[in-house]
């Protein structure tokens, strides 16, 4: 008989976890607090099944970070910047992405499905072939579900935007430069990182795996907030590109149909 598991997901969406993020601010600020304080500030008399799971949903989501006296938790960076940036600024954005799949379980579903969710019997199907409890899974989903709605409106338009603001960026500045690099012998870029150069100019290359490197160019002052920027972008892009599981298959039809001719 299978082992049916529970899974390890979140009891609530990112939208309500951010709303219970937002009591413990108002209330404890950054300090280091006891659950039993926390449990207050979220909205529950004491320390008890119902206050130890939201915690816990709190800190899966990275909206909490624990600090060193065992049971202490702070308010993370990233609450604070889903809590003070206005929706659309990019600090939020990164902030919201990052929560809304810190979860392995909610990842996971992300990698499988992608921003757009079939229906909620596929997605049972899925959990349940996993051998997830049944009793459990419809708290999953709707946990999972609302969380992507929630992580689709705050990111509506952020993409298009991004690419109208670099079309309107004069050409030269859109241009990559010669810098010094090698590549192996698969063509990978394997360029030092980071290379200062003039007029304020950094490049980074990255060797993404054996068959994928990528060369980055900084124009002006590098900074954590444009870093931030840049990861949002490229999340919100990634659907755009196949998955290797996807390539793969490809690259498996085309050669059988080689064999075949």
């Amino acid at each position: 008989m299978a082992l049916v598991r529970s899974p390890n997901y979140p009891a609530i969406s990112l939208p309500e976890a951010i709303t219970k993020i937002d009591g413990v601010f108002r209330k404890e600020h950054k300090h280091p607090t006891p659950r039993e304080v926390l449990a207050q500030a979220i909205g529950y008399g004491s320390l008890n099944g119902a206050s130890a799971s939201m915690i816990s949903a709190l800190h899966k989501y990275g909206l909490l970070e624990s600090v060193g006296n065992k049971g202490h938790y702070k308010v993370s960076e990233d609450a604070i910047d889903i809590l003070l940036h206005r929706p659309g600024e990019s600090e939020r954005i990164a902030a919201i992405l990052r929560t809304a799949f810190m979860p392995q379980l909610f990842s996971e579903l992300h990698n499988h499905y992608g921003d757009s969710l079939p229906s909620e019997q596929n997605i049972r199907t899925y959990l349940l072939k996993r051998d997830f409890n049944p009793k459990t899974v419809g708290g999953v989903i709707r946990a999972y579900r609302d969380t992507i709605e929630f992580v689709n409106a705050e990111t509506k338009g952020s993409y298009a935007e991004s690419v109208d603001e670099l079309q309107e960026m004069p050409m030269q500045t859109q241009m990559v430069k010669q810098v010094p690099s090698t590549t192996d012998r698969r063509g990978v870029i394997t360029t030092p990182s980071p290379v200062e150069k003039d007029l304020g100019e950094t490049v980074v290359g990255f060797k993404l795996t054996e068959e994928c490197g990528v060369l980055v160019e900084f124009k002006g002052q590098v900074t954590q907030e444009a870093i931030d920027k840049l990861i949002a972008y490229l999340n919100l892009s990634k659907d755009a590109y196949p998955m290797r599981a996807s390539l793969e298959q490809k690259i498996n039809h085309f050669e059988a149909i080689e064999e075949v001719g």
